[in-house]
């Protein structure tokens, strides 16, 4: 009797549980990676208001740090048109002094 067909199906599912794991934790990373970003994004945009008095980040702007901030804020203003930003993140924007949903050449 020829075991391999057995052998090979058993083979196979290790091989998808194991695949089916590595998927799961680069979902994980991925979330925990755009968690971080929004946290960075918030704090220099909270700093940028806190020094300019508005929220109206030219283009190109970056933080002290490098942090890319006008791109990330027009990242958050596509995601908050096309209805794929939180609500949780959508409030943590609109509790900056000065947000508006709008760019600045939109107003």
């Amino acid at each position: 009797m020829n075991n391999e067909p057995q052998i090979a199906a058993a083979d196979r599912a290790r091989r998808r549980e194991r695949l089916e794991h590595s998927v799961q934790q680069l979902s994980d990373a991925q979330v925990q990676a755009d968690e971080d970003e929004f946290r960075l994004g918030l704090a220099a945009l909270r700093e940028f208001s806190h020094n300019h008095g508005h929220t109206r980040v030219p283009d190109g702007q970056l933080d002290p740090s490098g942090f890319p901030l006008a791109t990330w804020v027009a990242g958050q203003r596509v995601a908050h048109l096309e209805d794929r930003l939180p609500p949780a993140r959508r409030s943590a924007l609109e509790r900056i002094p000065g947000w508006q949903w709008e760019p600045a050449t939109q107003r």
